[in-house]
């Protein structure tokens, strides 16, 4: 891989990172028609992915501000609880304890939180086989047709108006779950998370942002646990600078996209990204025969 294509396929991942589309299908697309073989192929895609990682952080900080500090919050009233049980049991006494969980963005780092539990657990178990199918057009192809067909019965869904507080945790868990099993490629983990949040009853905006807020945890604690196996990879100062460029160039375009992105995602017909992913499905199984 030279830089020019790792750049390119950096403006791919930041183009389609922030729809119900799969990302990585798209990469793992792009790179057999480049004819691009690398055994770090995966450690690359989550490099690209940590770069869009820095277009949610810029397009979304002030949600994140916001749930960074309802999460402290949480962590301390937990403290100041624990000190009160303490209290009661030593002393006898019947002091009431701190509510927790006060307000809809507290309750919403709750559920991200939950959700992050089985997607991190089901993400770590199924690395192998994700990089035995990751080189495959067949398996993404399989993938997207899954997307497509999952995103055109949710087209004639119509969502709910359920916010965080309207969510109980169970929900969170079992978006948690849809999430990890999305991590197959040309699944989309936002589509995934949207379709399950909207056969939920979510509101449409908030379905959207759950979907983009939930894969933060997921991309960085994936990086990270890849970083475990950098040793294991050939990496050299030549390839580890393209694999930046590419990260770089995925941070760019999802700071110049990511609101317009995620504005469509939540505003367009649902069915129009499904007869997408379904003739790029159709396509990728077709074209993996033909030119075998």
């Amino acid at each position: 891989m030279n830089v020019l294509q790792s750049i390119l396929l950096g403006i791919v991942q930041g183009l389609t990172e922030f729809l119900p589309v799969s990302s990585s299908g798209h990469l793992i697309i792009l790179e057999n028609v480049m004819r691009i073989e690398s055994e770090s192929s995966l450690f690359f895609h989550l490099m690209l992915h940590v770069g869009t990682l820095a277009a949610i952080f810029w397009g979304f900080q002030k949600d994140l501000r916001r749930l960074g500090m309802e999460i402290l919050r949480m962590i301390y009233h937990g403290f100041c609880n624990l000190k009160i049980l303490i209290k009661n049991k030593k002393e006898g006494s019947n002091e009431a304890y701190v509510r927790v969980i006060h307000n809809n963005y507290c309750k919403f780092a709750a559920l991200l939180m939950i959700t992050m539990i089985p997607t991190a657990m089901l993400g770590f178990v199924s690395r192998y086989i994700v990089l035995a199918a990751g080189n495959h057009t067949i398996a993404c192809g399989v993938g997207f047709l899954f997307t497509g067909i999952l995103l055109f019965v949710l087209s004639y869904s119509k969502s709910g108006k359920k916010i965080p507080r309207d969510t109980t945790f169970d929900l969170a868990m079992w978006i948690g779950i849809c999430q990890g099993l999305a991590v197959f490629p040309g699944v989309s983990s936002l589509g995934v998370t949207i379709a399950v949040g909207i056969l939920m009853g979510f509101n449409r905006k908030y379905a959207v942002k759950y979907g983009v807020l939930a894969s933060v945890p997921v991309i960085a604690g994936a990086f990270l646990a890849e970083l475990t196996h950098v040793g294991e990879l050939h990496m050299t100062l030549a390839l580890t600078g393209t694999y930046l460029a590419g990260s770089f160039a995925a941070a760019f375009t999802g700071i110049l996209v990511i609101r317009y992105m995620v504005s469509v995602t939540e505003k367009k017909k649902i069915l129009h990204f499904a007869v997408y992913s379904l003739v790029i499905g159709a396509v990728s199984i077709i074209g993996s025969f033909i030119f075998a």
